[in-house]
């Protein structure tokens, strides 16, 4: 009898053990799947965020391009014939200026450099023509290219010259600062370009020193080719009546 009961008590512990060791083979994978849906949570979540991030990188990429869309001029092909000549006339004085800053070192180099920004000046603030073509002629797109071009011859020459335009003259060196300052805006936004934004000072102290500006031009004329000047051309109470045409 008491064999019996021994073996029953046996019996009922493996049973009991057994069953704890199922209920926490369960537990365990209860844990588990909690811990991989944790995890899986975790990563969906994360990539949530990385594809928020890369939509948001994307929008930024968007507007950026969007914004300097906005910025380029008209295309190509959409530039009429007063453009394209004036834009090749300008590309033509860009290259002219290269050979000669990399030829030339002389004093007469140096002159032909302040002449081409003097009529290059002259073209763009005074109404001179190229071609028969004014700068107020052009589309704003070509108005821009133009500006960014000159921009950049300004720039080559200040490289090796960088005290060039005070040297033209002390009653102008202020004037033509100035018209590289707006020459600037203006290469990176036509909108931000205005000729009356010189000055009546400044337009007058290019007009009052003409006489010193000829030998210049006419140095620099080389360089720039076909240009009919303005400030050369017409006396002060001509460019003085312009001028307040313009303001008003």
């Amino acid at each position: 009898m008491k064999k019996k009961i021994y073996i029953f008590t046996l019996l009922c512990i493996i049973l009991f053990a057994n069953a704890c060791s199922k209920n926490n083979k369960v537990k365990e994978e209860s844990i588990e799947k909690t811990d991989m849906t944790t995890e899986n949570k975790i990563s969906t979540e994360t990539e949530n965020i990385k594809v928020d991030q890369t939509k948001t990188n994307t929008q930024t990429t968007e507007e950026k391009e969007t914004k300097i869309d906005n910025q380029i001029s008209q295309p190509k092909d959409e530039y009429t014939t007063n453009d394209k000549i004036i834009i090749n006339a300008f590309n033509k004085t860009s290259k002219e200026v290269d050979e000669t800053l990399k030829e030339e070192t002389s004093e007469s180099a140096k002159d032909k450099l302040k002449g081409t920004f003097i009529m290059m000046v002259d073209f763009i603030f005074y109404d001179s023509e190229i071609d028969g073509i004014k700068f107020k002629d052009l589309t704003d797109g070509a108005k821009e290219n133009i500006l960014d071009t000159v921009n950049m011859i300004d720039s080559k020459i200040m490289t090796k010259y960088p005290n060039y335009k005070e040297e033209i003259s002390t009653k102008t060196s202020s004037a033509y600062n100035k018209a590289s300052e707006l020459i600037k805006k203006g290469a990176n936004n036509i909108s931000n370009f205005s000729k009356d934004k010189l000055g009546e000072d400044n337009y007058n102290a290019i007009i009052e020193a003409k006489d010193e500006l000829i030998y210049y031009s006419k140095e620099g004329a080389s360089l720039v080719g076909n240009v009919t000047g303005s400030i050369f051309n017409k006396t002060k109470s001509k460019i003085k009546k312009w001028y307040e045409n313009l303001k008003s």
